[in-house]
């Protein structure tokens, strides 16, 4: 029987992973899934060897790049839903899915071949229908941000659409993500805000201020 790897070994080896995945989604970004494996490994300052022991296959280290997203995207959201305010609370709930979809547009085709989709569709579905989510809407008509007129669940429907996936996948680019993000959650919150109630302070524009 092999002895196990010494501690310090494992730690280095996780350490590589890391900075491979790193390394794969910053070049994704910049130039999509079709990268050299020498580029990777300069960028990541890894052997083309220690790549493959870690990725024998595109897909596997595509399938790794978005579970990363995936589970940085999990932990935004968790912050996101223990804020009190419904306004700012669906304000960043929007942001953070838009920059999630909009950072694996890259990665689009190859995550709908890859054998994680469901499970990857699995979770953005859970981020679009969170019953946490609900809640601050309801919270919000109740305390009167939100509109009195509006349904609980077709507000969160409207909200879900605005951050559609695939939508969001096919426009990025050209269109740059932070401005995206801004300019859809003023769409957004514009819709469903109370009479009188005013938008976030950086959303407003100038001379609408707090008013």
């Amino acid at each position: 029987m092999a002895a196990p790897a010494p501690r310090s070994e494992r730690a280095d080896a996780r350490i590589n992973r890391e900075r491979i995945i790193e390394a794969a989604r910053n070049l994704f970004l910049e130039h999509g899934t079709a990268v050299e494996m020498r580029n990777l490994a300069e960028r990541a300052g890894v052997g083309i060897g220690t790549i493959y022991r870690n990725f024998p296959a595109k897909s596997d280290l595509v399938a790794a790049v978005a579970a990363s997203v995936l589970d940085e995207t999990d932990a935004e959201l968790e912050a996101v839903f223990a804020i009190d305010d419904p306004v700012e609370l669906v304000r960043r709930h929007i942001a953070t899915l838009l920059r999630t979809f909009s950072t694996t547009a890259p990665l689009a085709m190859e995550m709908m071949s890859a054998p994680t989709f469901e499970t990857m569709r699995g979770r953005v579905l859970a981020w679009l229908t969170d019953p946490r989510l609900d809640a601050a809407i309801e919270r919000g008509i109740r305390r009167g941000c939100f509109r009195a007129d509006l349904d609980v669940a077709t507000t969160r429907l409207f909200i879900a659409g605005a951050a559609d996936p695939l939508v969001v996948m096919a426009a990025c680019p050209p269109l740059v993500p932070s401005r995206l993000e801004v300019e859809l959650a003023d769409l957004v919150l514009r819709a469903i805000l109370a009479p009188g109630q005013p938008l976030p302070a950086d959303l407003a524009p100038a001379g609408q201020k707090g008013t």
